[in-house]
């Protein structure tokens, strides 16, 4: 997706799992860098990817704080928004996120955003590898 977002200068967001960087199926932290440099945002995705509403509020504080410090030790940015593993999270989460000072954070599902929608819990639509273009086109248009 980068070389099509650089053509026609479209941003974007990554929402990285800490520990994931250098794996061997995912970014290295040069091109973490590198795309960020090219206007892709990095935003907080966890350390391990894990279903957060199964942890008590101090492991999903460490889940969330740990990612945060990792992701400035390489990006030199605090990350100010969360996107929820799996979409899973409870009202723990979202008191961690707010005693962190994030912004805001996206679920999986649920439409398409609005000004009325909770910062907390933004839609987010899920590309995948299989979806097309007309899948695309759908999402975008009814949030499905």
């Amino acid at each position: 997706m980068f070389p099509i977002l650089q053509k026609y200068g479209m941003k974007a967001t990554e929402f990285t799992v800490s520990n994931w960087v250098n794996g061997s199926w995912n970014m290295t932290a040069s091109q973490m860098l590198t795309i960020m440099e090219n206007g892709v945002d990095i935003q907080n995705h966890s350390v391990t990817h894990t279903f957060l509403a199964n942890l008590s509020r101090e492991q999903q504080y460490a889940e969330i704080n740990d990612a945060t410090i990792a992701l400035k030790e390489l990006t030199g940015r605090t990350t100010n928004v969360f996107a929820y593993p799996y979409g899973n999270y409870n009202a723990y989460t979202i008191s961690v996120l707010k005693e962190l000072g994030f912004k805001g954070a996206f679920k999986v599902g649920g439409g398409i955003s609005t000004d009325q929608s909770d910062r907390y819990q933004i839609p987010r639509i899920m590309m995948l590898q299989n979806h097309t273009l007309d899948d695309f086109i759908g999402m975008v248009t009814i949030g499905d």
